[in-house]
C-alpha cells in the first residue's frame, strides 16, 4: 500500500473517531495543524473556517492562520464559494 493511501486511511479513521459519543472535549484531541487535518478528513468537502471554529472552540482567526499554513504546505486547498464570494471553502 502506498504511504499516501495509508495516511488518508488514518486521517479518515481519526475523523470518524472524533464524532463518537465518548469524545467529550474535541479540542483536547484535535490540537494544531495535524488535528485540523484529522478533522477535515472526516468532514464534507467545502467546509468553512467558521464551522471548524465552532467545532473546535477556537477563534476563526486561529483557524484561518492554521489553514493558511496547511495551504502553503499543499495539504489543503481553499477556494471562494461560487454562490457567495465572501465565503471561503476548505477542501
Amino acid at each position: 500500500m502506498i504511504y499516501r493511501e495509508l495516511a488518508g486511511e488514518l486521517l479518515y479513521t481519526m475523523g470518524k473517531l472524533s464524532r463518537t459519543p465518548f469524545q467529550r472535549e474535541p479540542q483536547a484531541f484535535f490540537q494544531g495543524e495535524t488535528g485540523l487535518l484529522f478533522l477535515l478528513e472526516g468532514m464534507e468537502k467545502g467546509t468553512t473556517a467558521g464551522v471548524l471554529s465552532d467545532y473546535l472552540g477556537v477563534s476563526t482567526g486561529r483557524i484561518t492562520a492554521a489553514l493558511k499554513n496547511l495551504e502553503k504546505k499543499s495539504l489543503i486547498r481553499r477556494r471562494a464559494d461560487i454562490k457567495d464570494k465572501r465565503r471561503v471553502l476548505v477542501e
